[in-house]
């Protein structure tokens, strides 16, 4: 029912549709150690933010490629500057804030809590603009060995459909349209951290190793069209 005190995402997600009492009953007897996950999470989180860096400066190079203005690699990095600091700074310094006063009163712990988990399963308008300006960026580019693989591409758009069912996290509290729910937790979970942090990291790698074929590509395209 409650979430694991010991694990820095505090997974499985708590019951939305636990009482107050429970709620505070639960941050009372596990008040340090929900601090200490929290404080976890955050610090695992730093590593986001080169990510979103090195996405975005290989989405210029496809731009620059495909002689376009820099709009995807621009909105890749300020919406992913934003998901990424939203979605966890929001929700790692509620549950500290919940359990920092454990024996307040259980309404004000219960409204800290909801405040996490809505923050951390619903910052979905910067997410998907980020994921989708990806997506257009690999799609768009039209040189002979593309720097990233078009089917990417087309997971990005299909990872942007599976955040749609967290917004009705915002009405049911049990069920799989809840936060902890199968739809609004674990489908953009599974495809959003496992597959396309991993999936981008890995395809951004590749790229920066091909920095010289690709470079020596875009000069016989350029050669070619002179």
């Amino acid at each position: 029912m409650f979430v694991s005190t010991l694990f820095p995402l505090h997974l499985p997600a708590a019951d939305p549709s636990a009482t107050a009492l429970e709620l505070a009953e639960h941050y009372r007897q596990n008040a340090r150690w929900i601090s200490l996950g929290s404080v976890m999470f955050l610090i695992g989180t730093i590593a986001l933010y080169p990510f979103v860096v090195v996405v975005a400066s290989q989405l210029r190079r496809i731009e620059e490629a495909n002689h376009e203005a820099p709009l995807n690699s621009w909105l890749f990095l300020v919406t992913g500057t934003m998901a990424w600091g939203y979605g966890s700074l929001m929700p790692g310094l509620s549950w500290i804030a919940a359990a920092f006063r454990p024996d307040r009163n259980p309404e004000i712990t219960q409204i800290f809590n909801d405040l996490a988990w809505f923050s951390f399963v619903m910052p979905f308008p910067p997410f998907t603009v980020m994921v989708l300006s990806l997506g257009i960026a690999i799609l768009r580019d039209r040189t002979p060995e593309p720097l990233i693989p078009r089917w990417f591409g087309w997971l990005c758009v299909w990872e942007v459909l599976g955040t749609v069912p967290a917004c009705l996290s915002a009405f049911y509290d049990t069920g799989p349209f809840a936060w902890n729910g199968f739809l609004s937790f674990w489908v953009p979970a599974v495809p959003g951290i496992g597959v396309f942090v991993t999936g981008s990291v890995v395809y951004a790698l590749k790229a920066i190793s091909r920095d010289e074929q690709y470079d020596t590509q875009l000069s016989r395209l350029q050669e070619g069209g002179a």
